[in-house]
């Protein structure tokens, strides 16, 4: 599955079961509207529900126009992603991306997933980092990363900060929706709910109060709960 940080784009709204992806762990049902970057993450079952898989899949990675022999090395490295030998790939798309780092820059995506994966935090949000400088919403992305990588205080803190600079509709309206992801993998259920009522509040085009509503109706289904009574968290945010 490819994760998406930022905003959402195009006149059409993020609806749950098209054009966004999940972003929450294990087992949650909350969809973001972020219809830009490229991170496959993994994730651990905070105790939401959902009908997806982990956010780690075995896939195979997007295709990057190659030189015949740099074709060869990517086609390798996917083999031993498949054969559950991520660093030893991700040597080799790092090999290519010295070789030509504008030609095959969308691995640095890869070795995002792969390092946060294996569980190499530095390497992750090193490689994060290079990914951002390409991405039309940073701190977004980054905030993304971070809570895949377990640290969703700080995840919550950048998204915090961006939301509350932020003055369009849309935009807010997937922000609250990202947080609303975070706390929900925190297990903080009432403030998921909480932030997906405010992206209802935020959304102005009538397509996209709908896809809102729809999402937060969703939700409450699925840990159920009754719309307009608040649940105690079950982990402090």
């Amino acid at each position: 599955m490819e994760l998406t940080y930022g905003r959402a784009k195009g006149g059409h709204p993020p609806d749950s079961t098209k054009q966004v992806p999940l972003v929450s762990c294990g087992h949650s049902r909350l969809r973001a509207g972020f219809a830009v970057v490229l991170l496959v993450v993994s994730c651990t079952h905070a105790g939401g529900v959902t009908n997806r898989p982990p956010m780690i899949e075995r896939r195979t990675p997007p295709r990057v126009r190659t030189t015949p022999v740099a074709g060869e090395k990517q086609k390798q490295a996917e083999r031993l992603e498949r054969d559950g030998r991520a660093l030893e790939a991700a040597d080799i798309y790092r090999e290519l991306l010295r070789e030509d780092p504008v030609l095959n820059k969308a691995l640095v995506h890869r070795l995002v997933k792969i390092y946060a994966g294996e569980g190499k935090t530095a390497e992750a949000l090193k490689w994060a980092k290079v990914a951002a400088g390409d991405h039309p919403d940073p701190q977004a992305m980054m905030a993304g990363v971070h809570s895949m990588l377990g640290d969703h205080a700080t995840a919550v803190r950048l998204l915090q900060r961006e939301l509350k600079n932020e003055a369009r509709s849309r935009r807010r309206l997937t922000l609250h929706w990202q947080l609303a992801a975070v706390y929900e993998k925190m297990g903080a259920t009432g403030m998921a709910v909480k932030h997906l009522r405010h992206a209802v509040d935020a959304a102005e085009a009538p397509p996209f109060k709908a896809a809102a509503e729809r999402r937060l109706a969703a939700f409450l289904k699925a840990v159920q709960m009754t719309p307009g009574v608040a649940q105690p968290d079950r982990q402090a945010p």
